[in-house]
């Protein structure tokens, strides 16, 4: 059975020394799980609950860089997951040869590496590591990424959307009509551009309102189901007015369907309180 906090206290004398056969060899511990040695999904509470404080242990400034590049190459997700987490506090503080192997790791195949990924961003990228994970985000975000990097930087906005709505705002902007129309990312925006119009003030929900808008005639019946995601929530139902102008404009490019009508009356029922008040 794997035994977690055993696993933590040999590496961190691992880490502590730096060299490759340590570290190694607090990682055999490992083996004792089934699921990460026969390359099989993991669990996301599994990655959060083992991998990513390991992988955080291995960020230290004591582990090689050479021993992490060589780690972000492993043969199986979960040893490119504890990478995904070593190099992104690495890179957070300041190291910024750490991008290119990061920017791999964004884009892995495995769901589970870039969960890792995001996980740690959204949670360490803030306060002082702000700019540096912004960067980041603005390179995962750009047209000529794929869809997988796309996903692991639209994770981490939702995350960093509650305390930094307008800067996550601004990343959103960035996005082209290619992009949002992607099946792959359009849960993933709609989730951060909800968290925008939860956690920022009416000049960041106006913002939403108008830039859904501007995405419509574009992407068309796409872009069109996503307004429909974000609007339906509660921040809406603050800025009503715009919201239900949206919601016109959107059964004008798509037509009227169940979703519409619920949304409208969702975002209309909020008015109805207001009014009695």
């Amino acid at each position: 059975m794997l035994d977690r906090d055993a696993l933590l206290i040999d590496l961190k004398g691992a880490a502590r020394i730096g060299s490759p056969e340590a570290l190694d060899m607090a990682l055999e511990g490992l083996a004792a799980w089934k699921a990460f040695t026969a390359n099989a999904r993991l669990a996301s509470e599994d990655v959060a609950r083992v991998l990513v404080p390991l992988g955080e242990v291995l960020a230290a400034p004591t582990v090689p860089a050479d021993y992490l590049r060589s780690l972000a190459q492993h043969p199986l997700a979960g040893g490119r997951a504890l990478a995904a987490v070593a190099l992104a506090l690495r890179r957070l503080r300041g190291e910024e040869a750490f991008s290119a192997p990061l920017t791999r790791l964004a884009g892995d195949p495995r769901a589970e590496v870039r969960f890792a990924l995001a996980t740690t961003v959204g949670r360490h990228g803030r306060d002082e590591h702000l700019s540096a994970a912004v960067a980041l985000l603005h390179t995962w975000l750009e047209p000529a990424r794929g869809p997988r990097t796309w996903q692991t930087a639209l994770q981490i906005a939702a995350i960093l959307a509650q305390p930094y709505p307008r800067q996550m705002l601004r990343l959103a902007e960035r996005l082209t009509p290619t992009q949002i129309v992607r099946p792959e990312v359009q849960r993933l925006l709609a989730d951060m551009l909800k968290q925008v119009g939860a956690f920022g003030e009416n000049g960041e929900r106006m913002a939403v309102v108008q830039l859904l808008e501007r995405w419509l005639p574009q992407g068309g019946d796409e872009a069109a189901h996503l307004a429909l995601q974000v609007l339906h929530a509660g921040w809406a139902r603050q800025m009503a007015e715009p919201a239900l102008a949206l919601l016109d404009a959107v059964e004008a490019v798509s037509g009227v369907s169940r979703l519409s009508r619920r949304t409208r009356a969702f975002i209309r029922r909020q008015g109805r309180v207001e009014r009695k008040r």
